[in-house]
């Protein structure tokens, strides 16, 4: 990846022809040439086929978006931030669902929310220090929170 660090960043592949881009393991449509211009967060890989042949998947990019996220999640709240034992989220809309936990290496980390009342809670004992993103669906409407576990 080049533009790191910025608002415009350019994915590039050793292969000049034959790719295809996916991003969160979904093919994007026409994203066919050997660079990409990401439009949003997520992981971003790349497949190469040449004739029949198709390659293994590239390593994952996370493409993180650092910055205020206050506002880009309508009303959810994630307490306590930063979280040491147990996470909570209220303001959810409509049911959670795809919960992921990414780091800033694009690992996903395995979380699980229960429902209590209004309430959702999840246990982050087993997850390492460190930054996060947690990405997780209300409804239909995806999320991205950022969370930081000490």
């Amino acid at each position: 990846p080049s533009g790191l660090d910025s608002e415009a960043v350019t994915l590039t592949s050793n292969a000049a022809t034959g790719n295809q881009w996916f991003l969160n393991d979904n093919a994007i449509t026409n994203a066919t040439n050997n660079t990409f211009t990401p439009t949003g967060p997520g992981i971003y890989t790349v497949q190469v086929k040449a004739d029949d042949c198709a390659s293994a998947f590239s390593d994952e990019v996370p493409l993180i978006v650092t910055g205020d996220l206050s506002n880009a999640n309508n009303g959810i709240k994630v307490y306590p931030n930063p979280v040491e034992n147990y996470l909570m989220i209220t303001g959810m809309k409509g049911e959670i669902s795809n919960v992921r936990l990414v780091d800033i290496s694009g690992k996903k980390n395995r979380i699980e929310f229960e429902k209590q009342g209004n309430v959702y809670r999840a246990n982050t004992e087993h997850i390492t220090q460190g930054i996060y993103i947690l990405e997780l669906h209300d409804g239909n409407v995806p999320q991205r929170i950022k969370v930081i576990k000490k």
